[in-house]
């Protein structure tokens, strides 16, 4: 192993503790952390093995209980747990680059694990804190209905005055409304965190392993199955019967999550072929952001065009018609 590799592990063990730290003290700086943390653990372990990583996962740890004793919180329960969601991910990405796992089972980990912080930080809120869940969404969420109200008060008062009678159903309609969508809208922000630390991750892994070995199936590859399709409308037909409306709800997530695969699928799609015509890694991915800001662009404008139905609609047609044969020349497949 080269020293340059050597030297750019430990650097990442120092970057990785040092984002962490502030992610936890700067609110604003979290989502950074939170997605860059896990990539330069999954380095480590990747290029280090499991002592570093269990080394760097200490230090996390460490620095996040000295951050929150300068806040006054020193429950070692809620320390740990915010230093888990840094350092579990980077340990998945770690076995799964080693393991060859596709991109596709990349995705599934992390959002399942992802899904299992917020339960367990619910049963933690729930039974340890003694905090009523329902109050508490509640409270969150009106905060932050009249602060839109506030903001939309501030630049359109017209619309604020013309409403004001209306407040009261326009709050209940909201509150009905986004608890509602919560799995949707929670499934969504996993996804996005999922991608980039997959892609961040495969980057800079890929500087020590060797190439071709791992990332056999990369994101060029992502492809639904049967059962999605059969769920998808499955799940249309039940939205659509007009249920009662826990029925309505479940099944209305449900299709917006599968939708929002399909149109995982189309980029998918769109970055394979270009990838055929454009070897520089970078192209490809100024040339895919390109074609979707020019779409999305469009859409303003053109309604027909919307981004979402055209990519969903395309994504639903590979899916079933396997443009690029995936399932057939799956050993050919190679991210690079």
């Amino acid at each position: 192993m080269s020293r340059r590799n050597i030297d750019s592990a430990y650097i990442y063990i120092i970057i990785a503790t040092i984002a962490a730290f502030f992610g936890m003290y700067f609110s604003l700086l979290y989502p950074l952390a939170l997605v860059l943390v896990p990539v330069f653990i999954s380095y480590v372990f990747v290029d280090k093995g499991v002592w570093e990583t269990i080394f760097t996962s200490l230090a996390i740890v460490i620095f996040s209980f000295i951050c929150f004793a300068i806040v006054k919180i020193t429950n070692l329960g809620v320390v740990c747990v915010c230093a888990m969601i840094y350092i579990i991910p980077g340990i998945i990405l770690g076995i799964l680059y080693t393991r060859k796992s596709s991109f596709k089972s990349t995705l599934i980990w992390l959002i399942a694990f992802y899904y299992l912080v917020i339960l367990l930080s619910f049963a933690y809120i729930n039974y340890a804190l003694k905090l009523n869940i329902s109050n508490e969404l509640r409270v969150y969420l009106t905060n932050n209905f009249n602060m839109f109200w506030d903001l939309i008060g501030i630049y359109k008062p017209e619309i604020t005055n013309a409403l004001v009678t209306e407040k009261y159903a326009l709050y209940n309609t909201f509150y009905s409304i986004i608890p509602g969508l919560l799995p949707f809208g929670l499934t969504l922000i996993f996804i996005i965190i999922s991608m980039l630390q997959y892609a961040l991750g495969k980057r800079i892994s890929s500087r020590v392993i060797i190439r071709n070995e791992y990332f056999a199936d990369g994101f060029d590859t992502f492809k639904l199955s049967g059962v999605s399709n059969i769920a998808f409308i499955i799940s249309i037909l039940v939205f659509l019967a007009d249920f009662n409306n826990i029925t309505t709800m479940i099944f209305m997530n449900i299709t917006a999550i599968i939708t929002m695969l399909y149109t995982l699928e189309a980029i998918s799609l769109l970055y394979y072929k270009i990838k055929q015509n454009t070897p520089s890694y970078s192209k490809r991915i100024g040339v895919t952001l390109v074609i979707i800001i020019g779409i999305a662009a469009s859409s303003v404008f053109i309604p027909i065009t919307n981004v979402i139905l055209i990519t969903s609609l395309i994504g639903f047609a590979d899916s079933i018609f396997d443009f690029r044969k995936i399932s057939i020349n799956k050993d050919e497949y190679y991210e690079e």
